[in-house]
């Protein structure tokens, strides 16, 4: 298990290393600088932190010591992602402290942001709080099931960085482990077919085969040509084929082992398509120059692409400008997608990084983009994809210098050009296709089980809930729960009707895990009540939340979709 232990007195830290085993990887600081150069280092499944510790090292860290373990918090809030999941911390405290700071730490358990609390002091003797800490430890070894499958999901990550895609988003793992299969599987005759919409990075795909094959960059064709010089240029010609044509290689002879890349490949005639047949039958992989008698065989790896999956293309009707013949499709029956940005918008800040740091260097700018712009990117539209974004940040960085702020982003371009990407009115919620999974209620914090919720339930959980939020937005909590279950009783529904603690699932949940969203669906298994019965809740609670309570919570929800609750990120400063 890999630990963090905040700690700077030498002592006290000696008595927190006992307590880890032989196999744990443990990393020590005595400051927050030291702590959050430790995360970047390797990422914990666990922290143990004291209370009051200093910012920076100093000559004498005794009089620039304070309640630091917030700030901690904090920095581990704005790091975590889908892969980087959350450490779980162990606050170790004096008395003194804890009692001194007392809301802080009782609203940080109750929001999750805490696993526990142990006391160094109130043990008769460091036995005891070994004994006690051990415990805790104990019980997290044994919750962390995926530690495997989330390092893998690094590795895939790092992988895909290196070939060009960025990502931290979970729906891009499946599309990279069977990107990665096609590219090492020893049956180079396999064809791999991949789409998706316009600007997703299917070339990108193409370069990462060429890479991972090791066979050097790829050979890339648009094969939306005139179909009367298709052939040739993908054949090759022998001298005679037509006036003035020479002895010419076409592009299967010189993509040699490497890698083709055949982009728009729906675009070619159907007359084309059957002279490809036999080359892309991975049995026979056969083609001829023009009017050569020489039968070749392709050695090449054929990487296909197009805006249309190989069903849709298959199914279009005769004339449309992209359709796959019968004979075709049975040859690139199953392909890979490659998904829309909207489909994963938490990957647009690791995106606007990357892209500002590399037109940064070649223009030689230190230019950078205010947070609301880049929150306002990741609610964004972006019908173009990545390449919209990679053209809007291109041309932000040669009109722009210092910090852009969203005012300078709307007067650098035209309506037409922003509105179709990210627009240019009001925040739109983030929506169901960034979506992750959706978090779980941290255990100890509430329980209903396979039961009914009860009134003492209610007030348990309504207390929490409440104090885990600043004061100032305690009234909303009250106003919205009480505005919804005025409704539920208005249309005649009982007086326990789990309305009330819909609201209070849905913020606490959204409260405990700040990074995710609280879907219908997983509401609906918490509350255990019938599909209607959270429709109805949901929709009531969506309407409730169009007026000023968005200040607390969003919604939104796509066609007929489940809704989707999103806490404010305000509300959590």
């Amino acid at each position: 298990m890999n630990i963090l232990i905040v700690e700077d007195e030498p002592n006290e830290l000696e008595e927190v290393r006992q307590v880890c085993a032989p196999e744990d990887a443990v990393q020590t600081a005595g400051t927050l600088e030291e702590a959050l150069g430790a995360l970047e280092k390797a990422w914990p499944q666990v922290i143990i932190s004291d209370a009051i510790f200093p910012a920076r090292p100093s000559p004498n860290p005794n009089l620039y010591k304070t309640f630091m373990v917030g700030e901690l918090l904090k920095k581990l809030r704005d790091r975590t992602s889908p892969v980087r999941k959350r450490p779980e911390v162990i606050l170790i405290s004096g008395a003194v402290e804890a009692a001194e700071h007392f809301p802080e730490v009782a609203a940080w358990l109750a929001a999750g942001y805490l696993y526990d609390v142990v006391p160094k002091s109130g043990f008769p003797s460091w036995e005891f709080f070994r004994a006690v800490l051990t415990h805790k430890l104990d019980g997290l070894r044994h919750s962390f099931p995926y530690a495997a499958v989330l390092q893998n999901a690094k590795d895939a990550f790092k992988e895909m960085a290196a070939c060009g895609i960025y990502t931290e988003h979970p729906t891009m793992l499946r599309m990279w482990e069977l990107i990665k299969n096609h590219a090492l599987d020893e049956n180079h005759t396999a064809n791999l077919y991949i789409f998706g919409e316009s600007g997703t990075g299917k070339e990108l795909v193409a370069k990462a085969v060429a890479r991972l094959k090791k066979t050097g960059p790829p050979l890339i064709f648009n094969c939306n040509v005139p179909s009367g010089l298709f052939l040739a240029q993908m054949f090759g010609t022998e001298r005679g084929a037509y006036p003035d044509a020479q002895n010419m290689e076409g592009l299967v002879e010189r993509a040699g082992t490497g890698v083709l890349f055949l982009d728009q490949f729906c675009s070619i005639s159907e007359a084309n398509q059957f002279e490809l047949l036999r080359l892309l039958e991975p049995d026979t992989r056969e083609y001829q120059r023009l009017i050569s008698g020489r039968t070749k065989v392709a050695g090449c790896k054929f990487v296909i692409a197009d805006i249309l999956s190989s069903y849709a293309a298959s199914q279009a009707g005769a004339g449309a400008l992209k359709r796959l013949i019968p004979e075709m499709y049975s040859r690139l029956r199953f392909g890979v997608e490659v998904p829309p940005l909207r489909d994963r918008r938490s990957d647009i800040p690791l995106l606007v990084t990357v892209l500002l740091d590399r037109f940064n260097l070649q223009s030689r700018k230190s230019v950078r983009l205010d947070e609301e712009v880049v929150d306002r990117f990741s609610r964004g539209r972006w019908a173009g994809n990545v390449r919209a974004l990679h053209d809007i940040v291109a041309e932000l960085v040669r009109r722009c210098t210092g910090c852009v702020g969203w005012a300078q982003v709307c007067s650098s371009f035209d309506s037409e050009q922003l509105e179709p990407e990210v627009g240019a009115g009001p925040v739109r919620p983030a929506g169901p296709g960034d979506a992750s999974p959706s978090p779980s209620v941290p255990a100890g914090l509430w329980s209903l089980g396979a039961r009914r919720p009860r009134e003492s339930d209610e007030a348990d959980l309504k207390s929490r809930l409440v104090s885990a939020l600043l004061p100032a937005h305690g009234g909303l909590v009250d106003r919205l729960a009480e505005a919804l279950a005025s409704r539920v009783r208005e249309d005649g529904g009982p007086r326990d009707d789990p309305g009330r603690h819909l609201v209070y699932a849905a913020l606490l949940c959204a409260v405990a895990a700040p990074a995710h969203d609280v879907t219908s669906a997983s509401l609906r298994g918490a509350l255990v009540v019938s599909d209607g019965q959270v429709n109805k809740l949901c929709r009531d609670l969506a309407e409730l939340l169009m007026g000023p309570l968005t200040t607390l919570c969003r919604c939104e929800r796509e066609g007929g979709g489940p809704y989707h609750f999103l806490m404010n990120p305000a509300v959590l400063r």
